[in-house]
């Protein structure tokens, strides 16, 4: 069976693109909150069927302000990719198996989750390290750090990840095994990051 990679989902994408988008048509949701125009519409599924079943010559971008909760529990498309940068940290521990559970409801069987993430164990090493630093160079390092560890209150970080966590979390049940973890891994500018693939398995 070859699997395909062209139908895509982008949870809270904001202004980001997924990486590695393929080189032939694809079909991408961008879904985000933020999004002052959607285009949820009543044909959305409709139209999404259609391109799956013969894909038309051009990539089709859409758009859609929605929860993202809502939005996986009530789609009825699956995906080849869901795309979860920098989101799932803001998943609370106790709705976080929950989460991964719609993820395995919206993506097809060999299909997979790519996830980007703030590796913990990058930021306690920093931590531990941070008596080694100057005054003048704690500033940064103390934005760096604080905002990837707790954020903003208004958008805080609910869980950590590191790769035992990713592994755990997302075999738990047995939809998933994780492959490709790559740490620490560069994104918008920062290298406190990991990228995992959350394969589809059952």
């Amino acid at each position: 069976m070859v699997l395909r990679d062209d139908n895509i989902l982008n949870i809270a994408g904001g202004k980001i693109k997924p990486l590695d988008l393929p080189d032939n048509p694809y079909y991408l949701i961008n879904l985000d909150t933020m999004y002052l125009q959607s285009d949820l519409h009543p044909r959305l599924e409709e139209e999404h069927e259609e391109w799956k079943i013969s894909p038309e010559s051009r990539s089709l971008v859409q758009y859609v302000n929605f929860d993202a909760y809502e939005f996986l529990e009530k789609y009825r498309v699956k995906f080849d990719r869901i795309v979860v940068y920098r989101f799932m940290e803001h998943i609370p521990l106790d709705r976080l198996l929950y989460f991964i559970y719609l993820l395995s409801t919206a993506v097809e069987i060999g299909g997979y989750v790519d996830v980007i993430v703030p590796n913990i164990e990058i930021l306690a090493h920093m931590i531990l390290k941070e008596r080694e630093l100057s005054i003048d160079e704690f500033s940064a390092h103390d934005i760096l750090v604080t905002t990837e560890v707790v954020n903003e209150s208004s958008s805080p970080h609910l869980s950590l990840w590191s790769p035992l966590r990713a592994k755990y979390y997302f075999e738990l049940e047995g939809r998933f095994v994780v492959e490709d973890i790559s740490t620490p891994f560069d994104f918008d500018g920062r290298g406190i990051y990991m990228r995992f693939k959350a394969r589809r398995i059952k």
